[in-house]
């Protein structure tokens, strides 16, 4: 892009929904100088951050960051807390165990079939059932069926989960077992005997914490991106305020401004990217 001269400011707006980032802006500044890209998005990844922060990097390292957003070690912890989980379950009678030829079989309290077969036919069942009714609403007619159509879509729902494909005590020890498990004690435990440490980095060399916009917290794009423009010194970028909803596409704004105003809007990206410690 030429500038019109050593003053203009160009600030370039693009905002997409991306299958992997999801929402997102990339801005783009040309300075006299220098180009600086970046991107705001959601935390990307697993990250100590809370999912409705909005963070900033380099657009240069999404692909990166993304690539990087799988736990490698999360196989085997999810093992460990499989095991752990049935331990505990077993040590409060929730469950009970036999060993059979050195391998260790689980049951219902006073069940004699394994609970993983009990479940696996039941989930075979429910299957069935969905498919079914999945064709049966595929074949009613668009017009005059609006309540069959409801009934159906109901039912499909309901049977997301297998529980009402087990035996009567079954699905009162399967509802006791889940609520246990679910119960905020268990899970901490739990947690904190076998936690992700893994944590999605991102920079050049993948080694930087993801930054997270201060004060944007739960706000939608359109405020994210206004807070920005703010901090630009300026009201909008594009023509694009805070309360409105972002354009999909690319908005420009040039604008004769002085050589100090330039400096000062990518100083106040550049540390908002690079905080102090993290260069």
């Amino acid at each position: 892009m030429r500038l019109q001269s050593s003053v203009t400011l160009d600030a370039i707006l693009h905002t997409a929904n991306d299958p992997q980032v999801g929402e997102n802006a990339v801005i783009l500044i040309v300075g006299p100088n220098q180009t600086y890209q970046y991107t705001i998005c959601r935390p990307i990844g697993l990250t100590d951050l809370d999912a409705d922060e909005w963070t900033i990097m380099m657009t240069n390292h999404v692909s990166p960051t993304l690539a990087r957003s799988g736990d490698p070690n999360k196989a085997k912890v999810d093992r460990q807390r499989s095991i752990l989980r049935t331990e505990l379950a077993v040590g409060i009678g929730l469950l009970s165990k036999k060993e059979v030829d050195d391998k260790v079989q689980i049951y219902y309290p006073k069940g004699v079939e394994l609970r993983s077969s009990i479940l696996a036919v039941a989930d075979s069942q429910r299957k069935m059932k969905v498919s079914q009714l999945k064709a049966e609403l595929k074949a009613l007619p668009k017009v005059g069926s609006d309540d069959q159509r409801q009934k159906l879509s109901s039912e499909i729902q309901r049977f997301s989960d297998l529980i009402p494909f087990l035996k009567e005590q079954d699905q009162i020890d399967e509802r006791a077992l889940r609520k246990w498990w679910n119960s905020p004690a268990v899970e901490q435990e739990i947690s904190e005997k076998f936690p992700y440490t893994h944590r999605t980095l991102t920079g050049p060399f993948g080694d930087r914490d993801q930054v997270k916009l201060i004060g944007v917290k739960g706000k939608p794009l359109a405020d994210v991106v206004g807070a920005i423009a703010k901090s630009l010194g300026k009201g909008t970028i594009g023509g694009l305020s805070a309360t409105k909803t972002p354009p999909t596409g690319n908005t420009l704004l040039k604008e004769e401004v002085k050589p100090a105003t330039v400096a000062s809007a990518l100083k106040v990206l550049k540390e908002t990217v690079s905080p102090k410690g993290k260069k």
